[in-house]
């Protein structure tokens, strides 16, 4: 069986929230020192400061974002028919559609359905006419998600994180090597709730 990489775009969208908060990815050598330290508080009983390295300890990483994350929002899919593959997913993992763009909505140029349980949200979008208008997605082109389909068949066209401002992500993500896919836009729901939404691409062909 033959495997192609799909060209995956990363998607910055903005809310109004606000979160803090931060992960360190510590080197093999602090993981070491990390075993050791456990190894040893298991048969002996110390304070924090007694911690070797503890009073040189950084709480710092120098890959870390370089932009305010809030965590994921979706993965989007690209398909031939976003109805039957949305469905499909719904029955096998017993999750309800809770988001949806297409004619019903003034939506003619293509159709997403969203699933979603607690944290977890799946995408489904395809085109639905050459010569449709309303997509809520101002990088969309019905040729390419048709070409993407024909390549890859059903397979992961974005990753979407959450972030506090899409533009300094979008700009930081540009200015360290992305290229860029679109720039910041906003998008309304049908509730008037907006969104500011960019894209720079991640790897693929």
């Amino acid at each position: 069986m033959a495997w192609s990489l799909a060209p995956v775009f990363f998607v910055i969208v903005a809310h109004a929230l606000e979160c803090d908060g931060f992960i360190a990815l510590r080197s093999p050598a602090h993981q070491r020192h990390a075993l050791r330290s456990r190894r040893a508080a298991a048969t002996t009983t110390t304070t924090i400061d007694e911690v070797r390295g503890f009073a040189e300890f950084q709480r710092e990483n120098p890959r870390s974002d370089k932009f305010e994350v809030l965590g994921f929002d979706h993965v989007e899919f690209w398909c031939g028919d976003a109805s039957t593959t949305c469905r499909r997913w719904a029955h096998g993992l017993g999750m309800p559609i809770v988001a949806k763009s297409d004619a019903s909505t003034g939506n003619t140029e293509c159709a997403s359905y969203m699933l979603g349980t607690g944290e977890l949200r799946f995408m489904f979008t395809a085109p639905t006419s050459v010569n449709g208008t309303g997509s809520p997605f101002p990088s969309f082109s019905g040729d390419e998600c048709h070409s993407f389909f024909r390549t890859h068949g059903l397979a992961v066209r974005a990753v979407c994180l959450r972030v506090k401002d899409a533009r300094e992500a979008y700009e930081a993500s540009v200015t360290a090597g992305a290229r860029p896919g679109s720039a910041p836009s906003t998008i309304t729901d049908s509730a008037g709730r907006s969104s500011r939404v960019a894209e720079v691409e991640l790897y693929g062909d």
